[in-house]
C-alpha cells in the first residue's frame, strides 16, 4: 500500500487486535494490507525445532503510517500475547507459537 491508512482502517485493525479469541492470521492480514512496503518491510519467519510456529518482523522504515499501524496494536490482546521484541529504529517482532 502506498497511501496513508485511514482512521477507519486503523479502527478496524484496533478492533480485530482486541477480539477474543485472538486471530493472529486475521490481524496480520490486515497489517500486511495496510503496510507501506516502499518504506518498511515485513519478514515472515517459520520457527522450528524448540519453538515451532510463525513470526513476523515488522520494520517501519520510519514512515508514520507504518508507525500508526503498530500503535493500533499497542496494548491490545494481540500485542500482549504475541509481542516478542522491539528495537530502536522501528523493528517489532510478533510470534505465534504452535
Amino acid at each position: 500500500m502506498s497511501e496513508y491508512p485511514s482512521e477507519r482502517q486503523i479502527g478496524e485493525l484496533k478492533d480485530k487486535a482486541r477480539e477474543i479469541p485472538i486471530q493472529y492470521d486475521a490481524v496480520m492480514d490486515i497489517v500486511r494490507d495496510l503496510w507501506d512496503y516502499d518504506y518498511g518491510q515485513i519478514i515472515e519467519d517459520h520457527l522450528v525445532m524448540s519453538q515451532p510456529g510463525i513470526g513476523h518482523t515488522l520494520i517501519t522504515g520510519g514512515w508514520s503510517g507504518n508507525e500508526d499501524i503498530l500503535s493500533a496494536l499497542s496494548g491490545s490482546m494481540f500485542d500482549m500475547i504475541h509481542w516478542y521484541s522491539s528495537e530502536r529504529g522501528g523493528k517489532h517482532v510478533y510470534r505465534r507459537e504452535m
